[in-house]
């Protein structure tokens, strides 16, 4: 038996994902399951590149202090589009991610190795990533080949990371999205205190 939906939940400090790799005909499924108002969609990508998979995604969701919760409401609402006899296999990686994995007994992935692995898949052939996190910015260089100068279609389940150097920033949030979203926010209420004179 081959292993249906693979889930990856990505919790960080600010915000809960949710990607899932789908064979193309529970795609449909779920397509025809999710109502147009979902917060999830297929992503757009060429199944060619990913080994005929497909990939749904969440709209990223506010923790609000509560990665767990996040976490569960965004699977039980992805769970509402499929059968759950489906899911073969639940990962999960960020910030919040190692007490959620325990939460759920589902495994967690290193975020480094989690966003190799994940761009690997999709854009085999990228080799630098910047990740802006709520809390850190990553800086990521790849090497894709396998030891003869060939470049594998996706990344095994197994298979190295491929990472040949790699850089966090997280002493201070400064330029993060956290913060970002912090400006943004205080620079809106400051406007409306303004308007609202």
């Amino acid at each position: 038996m081959t292993c249906g939906i693979r889930i990856g939940l990505d919790v960080g400090s600010a915000s809960a994902k949710l990607a899932a790799i789908v064979d193309l005909e529970q795609s449909k499924r779920f397509a025809v399951a999710a109502p147009a108002s979902a917060k999830f969609h297929v992503a757009n990508i060429a199944a060619s590149s990913n080994g005929g998979a497909a990939i749904v995604v969440s709209d990223c969701r506010p923790v609000v202090g509560n990665p767990l919760q996040s976490a569960l409401d965004l699977l039980e609402e992805f769970r509402s589009y499929l059968s759950d006899s489906d899911i073969c296999e639940i990962r999960v990686t960020g910030s919040g991610g190692r007490r959620v994995a325990e939460n759920l007994g589902a495994s967690y992935e290193n975020e480094l190795k989690a966003i190799a692995r994940g761009v690997s898949f999709v854009y085999p052939r990228v080799r630098t990533i910047f990740e802006m996190g709520g809390e850190s910015s990553k800086y990521l260089l790849l090497d894709h080949s396998n030891g003869n100068g060939s470049s594998p279609a996706h990344l095994e389940e197994h298979s190295p990371t491929g990472i040949l150097d790699y850089s966090t920033s997280g002493e201070c949030r400064n330029g993060t999205r956290t913060s970002r979203e912090w400006h943004m926010l205080m620079a809106s209420v400051s406007r409306r205190s303004v308007l609202a004179r």
